[in-house]
């Protein structure tokens, strides 16, 4: 894979790339954002969830996080962003540079063999999950002379971590993910019905793997597929968004939109927050 297989350009310093083929089930993709003069604007962010952890390397300032419980602090240069179960705030300092790992819903659990519910909600400096090789691993990124080159040694580190710590994805799991993201519209209880399980086995299997209840993660996949359907066309009415993904009327789904990303669909879309579509994963 070489930079130039990028999925889009927002500007000339965003891009994405797609992962090599042997690690597509571990990553969904990589992206960059390098800008050295944040205006005013621009340099407070609100992030609404994606459904998918990431790593996420920053080679410049540090990032100040703030959410909706109030809770604040610096984010560590490189970490292990869990989960998130409401939309967020980002304050940057005058520049941003950042290179990005967007992993598959359950890949904390096959990387690390972790619980991935630990770090929902959580920015966890990846030197206290990985001690032994984080240090190198900073480093090489931060003297990379490329993107090709932050590619090359993030997925030799990928590959060396799946091999050493693997994690046991339940067959369950990975069937209800494919599930959510294949049929956004089906109701959450179909997909429940569809599960050979008991319903408590299933979700403590779920958020173990995942980092979110089963119900959460439902939810959150389906505001993204709305999200995504409204960004891409313009003129969609949003009563036609409330059809398309089983919401039950459109108080409901404005409540989730407003829950999720911070307002309503019509106030949010009316000044898009512009680095949101990139760590929300709407590509």
């Amino acid at each position: 894979m070489t930079p130039s297989d990028s999925l889009a350009f927002s500007q000339q310093t965003t891009a994405f790339f797609l992962p090599s083929p042997d690690l597509a089930g571990t990553v969904k993709f990589y992206w960059k954002m390098d800008d050295p003069n944040l205006d005013e604007l621009h340099k407070k962010s609100q992030i609404s969830p994606s459904g998918n952890p990431e790593l996420i390397f920053q080679f410049g300032n540090q990032v100040v996080v703030d959410f909706q419980n109030n809770s604040t602090g610096n984010v560590p240069l490189a970490m292990v962003a869990g989960q998130i179960t409401q939309s967020i705030s980002l304050e940057f300092s005058n520049s941003i540079h950042c290179f990005c790992v967007k992993l598959i819903p359950f890949a904390l659990h096959s990387l690390f063999n972790i619980d991935s519910s630990e770090f929902t909600n959580q920015a966890t400096d990846l030197g206290s999950v990985i001690p032994s090789i984080y240090p190198e691993i900073y480093d090489r990124l931060h003297n990379s002379r490329g993107d090709q080159e932050r590619i090359d040694i993030i997925e030799d580190f990928l590959r060396r971590s799946l091999k050493q710590n693997r994690g046991s994805i339940s067959p369950l799991s990975s069937h209800f993910v494919n599930q959510v993201n294949s049929h956004p519209n089906k109701s959450f209880q179909s997909i429940l019905d569809s599960i050979s399980l008991s319903r408590r086995t299933f979700e403590r299997k779920v958020k173990h793997q995942i980092g979110l209840s089963p119900k959460k993660f439902h939810r959150i996949v389906r505001f993204n597929k709305a999200y995504s359907a409204i960004k891409n066309n313009p003129g969609m009415r949003l009563q036609d968004v409330v059809f398309h993904f089983g919401y039950y009327d459109l108080s409901h789904f404005v409540n989730e939109f407003n829950e999720f990303s911070g307002s309503s669909p019509a106030q949010y879309f009316k000044n898009e927050d512009i680095f949101n579509p990139f760590f929300a994963g709407i590509i």
